[in-house]
C-alpha cells in the first residue's frame, strides 16, 4: 500500500483522482480551522463529484479519521444522496461531437 501526502490530506493511491477534479472545491472550502462536521461534509461533496464522474463506481463509502491523540476512527459504510434526474444527465452526449 502506498501513501501520498498532499497539503492537508493524507490518502492512498486515490489521492490524485480525489484531488484533481476537486481542487477548486478544496481551494474554496478547505480551512485549517474546519470542524469535523465541516470536513466530513466537504469530503462527501468531493466523493459525490467523483461518483458522478465514474460510471463504474458504486455509491458506498467509508471515511476514516486519523489523529495522534485519538488514534483511528472509521465510519460505517454510507451512501451519498444523489440526483440523477438533472437535465445534463438525460442525454449527456447531446453536445459532445463524435460521441456514441
Amino acid at each position: 500500500l502506498t501513501f501520498d501526502y498532499y497539503s492537508f490530506f493524507l490518502s492512498h493511491f486515490l489521492s490524485l483522482s480525489l484531488s484533481f477534479p476537486n481542487r477548486p472545491l478544496f481551494r474554496e472550502f478547505q480551512r485549517d480551522d474546519m470542524s469535523l462536521e465541516e470536513a466530513i461534509a466537504l469530503m462527501q461533496e468531493a466523493l459525490r463529484v467523483l461518483f458522478y464522474r465514474d460510471k463504474t463506481s458504486i455509491n458506498k463509502f467509508i471515511l476514516a479519521k486519523v489523529s495522534g491523540g485519538e488514534g483511528v476512527a472509521i465510519s460505517k459504510p454510507f451512501a451519498l444522496d444523489t440526483k440523477w434526474d438533472l437535465k445534463a444527465f438525460v442525454n449527456p452526449s447531446k453536445h459532445a461531437v463524435g460521441s456514441w
